[in-house]
């Protein structure tokens, strides 16, 4: 069980990260430069998943975002990084959409009434 402070902060965090990420990925695929990290631990949302409380972590669907965050920045570098790989922004989309998914399955989980 979550406690009520641990729940509220951890929605909250969802929110801004959900506005951060669509910023990211329009970064991303809008711009032929994007200034963006390449690091998954050291953008706020990564920052966030390696300092949630414990509570919060137990969760699987919290566990369930780890993946298709590191996914994201890894696709991301993966095609800025090496020439000859043709940029795809179909690929970083797909694992944008993927990620927002598992932020909406927390987001319900931590909606649920604590009983």
């Amino acid at each position: 069980m979550v406690s009520e402070d641990c729940r509220i902060t951890a929605l909250d965090t969802l929110l801004g990260a959900r506005m951060q990420h669509t910023k990211w990925v329009s970064e991303v695929v809008h711009n032929d430069n994007p200034q963006v990290e390449d690091d998954h631990t050291k953008c706020d949302f990564g920052k966030w998943i390696l300092s949630a409380s414990d509570e919060v972590k137990a969760l699987k669907e919290f566990q369930d975002l780890d993946e298709p965050h590191r996914d994201l920045h890894r696709a991301y570098t993966l095609f800025r990084g090496n020439a000859d790989l043709a940029y795809h922004p179909d690929e970083i989309k797909y694992l944008s959409i993927m990620l927002i998914e598992r932020i909406d399955l927390l987001e319900k989980r931590l909606r649920k009434p604590i009983l």
